[in-house]
């Protein structure tokens, strides 16, 4: 369990990583980048959650893996692949938030919300507050994505 979780922690900060050179790459575009330096602070958090679940005792707070459960560090591969396109390619606004709404949905799943069964409620809560930071962060980008075609779409 705890190698679990420490694992998850590790994605959670490439995934942070991620969304910091994406505020790099937002072309002087100050609220884009406040969007991907936000994210990348509570991936942060996320991480600090994790590591912080690692050292409670498993015996009595967790039951388990769930069927949910995917391999975090498969994930985590897959994470530093991105960083290392992410760094190397420039990309447009539009490719950037994409990009960021892929990873929220694709990575959310690794949020041991998701993976874990739990005895502690205080657990279950701190998890269920994991999950629903992804579900906002998807929303804000979702909504971003909505002004930028916004501004983007021609005007008669």
């Amino acid at each position: 369990m705890k190698r679990f979780l420490e694992c998850c922690a590790e994605v959670e900060e490439v995934v942070a990583l991620i969304y910091s050179e994406l505020a790099a790459h937002a072309n002087g575009n100050a609220r884009l980048a406040a969007i991907m330096r936000k994210l990348a602070a509570d991936e942060e958090d996320h991480a600090r959650q994790l590591r912080f679940a690692s050292r409670v005792s498993a015996k009595e707070t967790f039951e388990g893996l769930s069927e949910k459960a995917g391999d975090p560090h498969t994930l985590k591969l897959r994470a530093e692949a991105l960083l290392g396109q992410v760094r190397e390619a420039r990309q447009n606004e539009y490719a950037l938030l994409k990009l960021a709404v892929e990873l929220e949905k694709d990575f959310g799943s690794i949020h041991a919300g998701y993976a874990l069964t739990f005895k502690d409620e205080r657990m279950i809560k701190l998890f269920a507050a994991l999950a629903r930071g992804d579900e906002a962060h998807v929303a804000e980008l979702k909504e971003y994505i909505e002004e930028f075609k916004q501004r983007a779409a021609p005007r008669p």
